[in-house]
C-alpha cells in the first residue's frame, strides 16, 4: 500500500475542491513519483458531464513544491 503524507492545507484544499464542485462521488488522490525528484500529488472523481462519464483531475502539488 502506498502512503500519502499531506499538510493540513492540502486537506483543507481537498474540503474546498469538494464543496466548489458538489462532489457525492468517491476521491481518489494519487501520488506519482517516477520522475525520481519529487512527487506530483493528483485528486480526481468521476462525474457526468454535458451527459457524458468524465474523470476529473486537479493537481495538489506539483514541481513547484520540489
Amino acid at each position: 500500500m502506498a502512503k500519502v503524507t499531506l499538510l493540513p492545507s492540502a486537506v483543507e484544499q481537498i474540503k474546498e475542491i469538494i464543496e466548489l464542485n458538489n462532489i457525492v462521488s468517491d476521491i481518489i488522490i494519487e501520488c506519482d513519483t517516477s520522475s525520481s525528484i519529487g512527487a506530483i500529488i493528483t485528486m480526481s472523481w468521476e462525474e457526468e458531464h454535458n451527459g457524458l462519464n468524465t474523470k476529473m483531475t486537479i493537481e495538489l502539488s506539483g514541481v513547484e513544491n520540489w
